[in-house]
Protein backbone atom coordinates (compact mmCIF):
# COMPACT_ATOMS: atom_id res chain seq x y z
CA UNK A 1 0.00 0.00 0.00
CA UNK A 2 1.28 3.70 -1.02
CA UNK A 3 0.22 6.37 1.15
CA UNK A 4 -1.05 9.55 -1.49
CA UNK A 5 -1.76 13.19 -1.30
CA UNK A 6 -3.99 15.00 -3.17
CA UNK A 7 -4.36 18.86 -3.02
CA UNK A 8 -7.95 20.24 -3.83
CA UNK A 9 -9.24 23.94 -4.97
CA UNK A 10 -12.27 25.66 -5.84
CA UNK A 11 -13.39 29.32 -5.87
CA UNK A 12 -16.76 28.59 -7.89
CA UNK A 13 -20.11 27.24 -7.20
CA UNK A 14 -20.36 25.95 -3.43
CA UNK A 15 -16.60 24.67 -2.78
CA UNK A 16 -17.65 23.24 0.60
CA UNK A 17 -19.63 20.80 -0.69
CA UNK A 18 -17.80 20.26 -3.65
CA UNK A 19 -14.75 19.12 -1.11
CA UNK A 20 -17.14 16.70 0.67
CA UNK A 21 -18.38 15.29 -2.84
CA UNK A 22 -14.94 14.84 -3.80
CA UNK A 23 -13.92 13.05 -0.80
CA UNK A 24 -16.80 10.53 -2.10
CA UNK A 25 -16.01 10.31 -5.75
CA UNK A 26 -12.42 9.64 -5.01
CA UNK A 27 -13.49 7.28 -2.57
CA UNK A 28 -15.70 5.46 -4.39
CA UNK A 29 -13.53 5.43 -7.69
CA UNK A 30 -10.31 4.11 -6.60
CA UNK A 31 -12.12 1.73 -3.94
CA UNK A 32 -11.08 3.32 -0.96
CA UNK A 33 -11.98 1.70 2.52
CA UNK A 34 -11.01 5.09 3.88
CA UNK A 35 -9.87 8.59 3.17
CA UNK A 36 -8.86 11.46 5.31
CA UNK A 37 -10.03 15.19 4.65
CA UNK A 38 -7.68 18.19 5.78
CA UNK A 39 -9.24 21.44 7.13
CA UNK A 40 -9.95 23.79 4.55
CA UNK A 41 -8.14 26.91 3.60
CA UNK A 42 -9.44 30.11 1.98
CA UNK A 43 -6.65 31.49 -0.27
CA UNK A 44 -6.15 33.99 -2.18
CA UNK A 45 -5.61 33.56 -5.77
CA UNK A 46 -2.08 33.28 -7.13
CA UNK A 47 -1.76 33.98 -10.97
CA UNK A 48 -4.53 33.91 -13.50
CA UNK A 49 -7.24 36.61 -14.47
CA UNK A 50 -7.77 39.15 -11.80
CA UNK A 51 -10.85 39.81 -10.05
CA UNK A 52 -11.25 36.10 -9.24
CA UNK A 53 -12.93 35.17 -6.06
CA UNK A 54 -10.79 33.52 -3.33
CA UNK A 55 -9.58 29.61 -3.10
CA UNK A 56 -11.00 27.15 -0.76
CA UNK A 57 -7.92 24.77 -0.23
CA UNK A 58 -7.73 21.17 1.15
CA UNK A 59 -6.49 18.32 0.66
CA UNK A 60 -7.12 14.34 0.80
CA UNK A 61 -4.33 11.40 2.18
CA UNK A 62 -5.08 8.06 1.23
CA UNK A 63 -3.78 3.92 0.88
CA UNK A 64 -3.95 2.64 -2.10
CA UNK A 65 -2.40 -0.31 -4.25
CA UNK A 66 -3.42 1.84 -7.28
CA UNK A 67 -0.32 2.86 -9.67
CA UNK A 68 0.12 6.77 -10.23
CA UNK A 69 -1.04 6.41 -13.37
CA UNK A 70 -4.57 5.22 -12.50
CA UNK A 71 -4.69 7.56 -9.39
CA UNK A 72 -4.48 10.50 -11.90
CA UNK A 73 -7.20 9.16 -14.49
CA UNK A 74 -8.89 8.85 -11.48
CA UNK A 75 -9.05 11.66 -9.98
CA UNK A 76 -9.59 13.36 -13.72
CA UNK A 77 -12.44 11.49 -13.95
CA UNK A 78 -14.00 12.89 -10.68
CA UNK A 79 -13.53 16.47 -11.71
CA UNK A 80 -15.34 16.00 -15.39
CA UNK A 81 -18.22 15.12 -13.16
CA UNK A 82 -17.81 17.66 -10.58
CA UNK A 83 -18.37 20.05 -13.26
CA UNK A 84 -14.40 20.79 -14.33
CA UNK A 85 -13.70 22.71 -17.39
CA UNK A 86 -10.46 23.02 -18.31
CA UNK A 87 -9.76 26.11 -20.30
CA UNK A 88 -7.76 29.41 -19.30
CA UNK A 89 -4.65 28.57 -17.23
CA UNK A 90 -5.41 29.16 -13.69
CA UNK A 91 -8.43 30.33 -14.12
CA UNK A 92 -11.53 30.47 -11.92
CA UNK A 93 -12.78 26.75 -11.54
CA UNK A 94 -15.78 24.25 -9.68
CA UNK A 95 -12.69 22.10 -8.88
CA UNK A 96 -8.97 21.35 -9.14
CA UNK A 97 -7.41 18.57 -7.90
CA UNK A 98 -3.87 17.59 -8.08
CA UNK A 99 -1.56 14.98 -7.22
CA UNK A 100 0.58 15.86 -4.81
CA UNK A 101 2.95 13.20 -3.33
CA UNK A 102 2.41 9.59 -4.17
CA UNK A 103 4.75 7.68 -1.41
CA UNK A 104 8.75 8.25 -2.45
CA UNK A 105 8.02 7.95 -6.25
CA UNK A 106 9.41 10.04 -8.14
CA UNK A 107 7.79 10.50 -11.73
CA UNK A 108 8.35 12.55 -14.85
CA UNK A 109 6.33 12.07 -17.86
CA UNK A 110 4.39 14.41 -20.04
CA UNK A 111 1.45 13.54 -18.37
CA UNK A 112 2.05 13.68 -14.33
CA UNK A 113 5.30 14.67 -12.51
CA UNK A 114 5.44 13.66 -9.00
CA UNK A 115 6.22 15.59 -6.51
CA UNK A 116 4.17 18.17 -7.86
CA UNK A 117 6.67 20.39 -8.54
CA UNK A 118 5.20 23.41 -7.29
CA UNK A 119 3.80 22.54 -4.07
CA UNK A 120 7.23 23.74 -2.06
CA UNK A 121 6.29 27.55 -2.52
CA UNK A 122 2.58 27.38 -2.56
CA UNK A 123 1.23 28.10 0.70
CA UNK A 124 -2.52 26.77 -0.32
CA UNK A 125 -1.14 23.32 -0.92
CA UNK A 126 1.56 23.30 2.13
CA UNK A 127 -1.03 24.48 4.65
CA UNK A 128 -3.11 21.69 4.34
CA UNK A 129 -0.67 19.08 3.30
CA UNK A 130 1.09 20.19 6.60
CA UNK A 131 -2.55 20.06 8.31
CA UNK A 132 -2.71 16.51 7.44
CA UNK A 133 1.06 15.28 8.03
CA UNK A 134 3.55 18.00 9.00
CA UNK A 135 6.19 14.86 8.58
CA UNK A 136 5.86 13.63 5.24
CA UNK A 137 8.45 14.15 3.37
CA UNK A 138 8.63 15.16 -0.08
CA UNK A 139 12.07 13.34 -1.74
CA UNK A 140 12.81 16.03 -4.39
CA UNK A 141 13.79 17.95 -1.50
CA UNK A 142 14.45 15.81 1.40
CA UNK A 143 12.48 18.11 3.59
CA UNK A 144 9.14 17.07 5.31
CA UNK A 145 5.85 19.45 4.77
CA UNK A 146 6.03 21.10 8.25
CA UNK A 147 9.35 22.03 7.53
CA UNK A 148 9.22 23.94 4.16
CA UNK A 149 5.90 25.57 5.48
CA UNK A 150 8.30 26.94 8.26
CA UNK A 151 10.56 27.73 5.30
CA UNK A 152 7.44 29.88 3.99
CA UNK A 153 6.35 31.87 6.69
CA UNK A 154 10.15 32.79 7.91
CA UNK A 155 9.96 36.91 7.94
CA UNK A 156 13.62 36.88 7.07
CA UNK A 157 14.98 35.09 4.25
CA UNK A 158 16.56 34.76 1.37
CA UNK A 159 15.77 34.24 -2.92
CA UNK A 160 18.44 33.82 -4.80
CA UNK A 161 17.58 34.70 -8.61
CA UNK A 162 19.62 32.91 -11.53
CA UNK A 163 19.41 35.36 -14.36
CA UNK A 164 21.35 37.96 -16.36
CA UNK A 165 17.99 40.04 -16.35
CA UNK A 166 18.74 43.05 -14.39
CA UNK A 167 15.24 43.73 -14.49
CA UNK A 168 14.12 40.34 -13.15
CA UNK A 169 16.14 41.39 -10.07
CA UNK A 170 14.54 44.59 -9.85
CA UNK A 171 11.01 43.18 -10.14
CA UNK A 172 12.50 40.78 -7.49
CA UNK A 173 13.36 43.66 -4.99
CA UNK A 174 10.22 45.27 -5.55
CA UNK A 175 8.27 42.18 -4.64
CA UNK A 176 10.30 41.56 -1.65
CA UNK A 177 9.90 45.02 0.02
CA UNK A 178 6.40 45.29 -0.87
CA UNK A 179 5.43 42.13 0.50
CA UNK A 180 7.98 40.32 2.34
CA UNK A 181 10.16 43.00 3.59
CA UNK A 182 12.19 41.03 6.36
CA UNK A 183 13.62 39.55 2.85
CA UNK A 184 16.82 39.90 1.03
CA UNK A 185 16.98 39.17 -2.36
CA UNK A 186 20.44 38.56 -4.60
CA UNK A 187 21.43 37.04 -8.01
CA UNK A 188 23.45 35.08 -9.28
CA UNK A 189 24.44 36.06 -13.45
CA UNK A 190 26.49 33.88 -14.96
CA UNK A 191 28.95 36.28 -17.35
CA UNK A 192 27.46 39.23 -15.73
CA UNK A 193 30.37 41.15 -13.59
CA UNK A 194 27.63 42.02 -10.94
CA UNK A 195 26.45 38.77 -10.53
CA UNK A 196 28.04 36.04 -8.21
CA UNK A 197 29.82 33.16 -10.14
CA UNK A 198 27.62 30.52 -10.77
CA UNK A 199 28.70 26.97 -8.60
CA UNK A 200 28.60 23.39 -9.62
CA UNK A 201 25.39 22.72 -7.46
CA UNK A 202 23.38 25.16 -5.49
CA UNK A 203 22.95 22.25 -3.31
CA UNK A 204 27.14 22.17 -2.46
CA UNK A 205 27.90 22.07 1.03
CA UNK A 206 31.05 24.26 -0.33
CA UNK A 207 28.77 26.93 -2.09
CA UNK A 208 26.30 26.97 1.03
CA UNK A 209 29.10 27.29 3.42
CA UNK A 210 31.14 30.12 1.13
CA UNK A 211 28.75 32.25 -0.91
CA UNK A 212 25.48 31.89 1.46
CA UNK A 213 27.32 32.67 5.01
CA UNK A 214 28.97 35.34 2.92
CA UNK A 215 25.61 37.13 2.33
CA UNK A 216 24.42 35.85 5.89
CA UNK A 217 21.53 33.85 4.63
CA UNK A 218 20.83 30.46 5.99
CA UNK A 219 20.45 27.10 3.48
CA UNK A 220 16.67 26.19 5.59
CA UNK A 221 15.91 29.98 4.95
CA UNK A 222 16.40 30.14 1.12
CA UNK A 223 15.15 30.06 -2.25
CA UNK A 224 16.22 29.85 -5.54
CA UNK A 225 14.06 31.64 -8.78
CA UNK A 226 15.95 29.63 -12.26
CA UNK A 227 15.39 32.21 -15.32
CA UNK A 228 17.83 31.18 -17.47
CA UNK A 229 17.38 27.95 -19.79
CA UNK A 230 21.49 28.26 -20.83
CA UNK A 231 22.28 27.68 -16.97
CA UNK A 232 22.15 23.33 -16.01
CA UNK A 233 20.27 22.72 -13.12
CA UNK A 234 22.11 20.79 -10.63
CA UNK A 235 19.96 19.36 -7.87
CA UNK A 236 21.61 16.73 -6.03
CA UNK A 237 24.20 17.75 -3.41
CA UNK A 238 25.88 17.43 -0.13
CA UNK A 239 24.10 20.03 1.61
CA UNK A 240 20.49 21.11 1.86
CA UNK A 241 18.40 21.05 -1.47
CA UNK A 242 17.34 24.50 -2.03
CA UNK A 243 13.34 24.47 -2.98
CA UNK A 244 13.67 26.30 -6.79
CA UNK A 245 11.40 27.94 -8.51
CA UNK A 246 11.69 27.20 -12.10
CA UNK A 247 10.55 30.74 -13.98
CA UNK A 248 12.39 30.16 -17.14
CA UNK A 249 9.00 30.17 -19.82
CA UNK A 250 8.13 33.66 -17.74
CA UNK A 251 10.93 34.68 -14.91
CA UNK A 252 8.41 38.07 -13.97
CA UNK A 253 5.13 35.71 -14.12
CA UNK A 254 6.48 33.17 -12.05
CA UNK A 255 7.69 36.08 -9.07
CA UNK A 256 4.34 37.57 -8.89
CA UNK A 257 3.00 34.09 -8.41
CA UNK A 258 5.82 33.08 -6.16
CA UNK A 259 4.93 36.25 -3.78
CA UNK A 260 1.23 35.88 -4.27
CA UNK A 261 1.42 31.72 -3.19
CA UNK A 262 3.51 33.01 0.56
CA UNK A 263 0.55 34.96 1.34
CA UNK A 264 -0.93 33.51 4.51
CA UNK A 265 -4.41 30.98 3.75
CA UNK A 266 -7.49 31.81 6.70
CA UNK A 267 -8.63 28.59 7.85
CA UNK A 268 -12.73 28.09 7.12
CA UNK A 269 -14.80 27.42 9.83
Amino acid sequence: MTTVYVAFGANLGDPKRTYDRAAREIARRLDLPSLRPSRLFETVPAGGPADQPPYINGCFSFETIHSAEEILTGLQEVEATLGRVRGEHWAARTIDLDLLLVGDQLIATPALIVPHPRMHFRRFALDPLADLNPDVVIPTLRQTAGELLERAIAPEATLVLVSHDERTLEVAENLAASSRPGWRVFDIAPGRKTGTPYPDSLSSTTWQETTLAEWGAEPHRTWVLWAEEDVPRCEEGSGISLPTIDGRQNPLGMLEAFFASLQPPRPVD
